[in-house]
């Protein structure tokens, strides 16, 4: 296995869950809520591990002129939403884990996202 399999496990659970999802970077053009999925070197052990990045992206929110502040009410309901699937799936020859969650910024991008690090046992 490889770490696209791992990346392509994560984006069948979540492309059904109304946000565009992309694997390994963005394309241009993507404005509002999107969800980015990557993946840092897989082990090359029988059970084989490695560590996929979720990030899901909220547009900040515009409030005078240049000044933005971060849409923690909609990143709130969309942590719980995510959290939710991500803990309930477990595929037939991978065991996925929530391993963490944190909230990051990305003011190049104007948005801020939560970003569930998974730890993947692919079997």
């Amino acid at each position: 296995m490889t770490t696209f399999d791992a990346i392509d496990k994560l984006y069948n659970i979540l492309s059904s869950q109304g946000l565009d999802v992309f694997k390994l970077v963005k394309p241009d053009g993507s404005e509002q809520e999107y969800v980015v999925i990557n993946s840092l070197p897989i082990s090359g052990e029988i059970i084989q591990r490695c560590l996929v990045n979720v990030n899901v992206h909220v547009k900040d929110i515009q409030v005078s002129g240049s000044t933005s502040v971060v849409n923690t009410s909609r990143l709130k309901v969309l942590a719980n939403q995510f959290e939710n699937i991500l803990l309930k799936n477990i595929a037939q020859d991978a065991h996925i884990y929530l391993d963490g969650q944190g909230v990051e910024d990305d003011s190049a991008l104007g948005t801020h996202y939560i970003n569930f690090r998974l730890m993947c046992n692919l079997i």
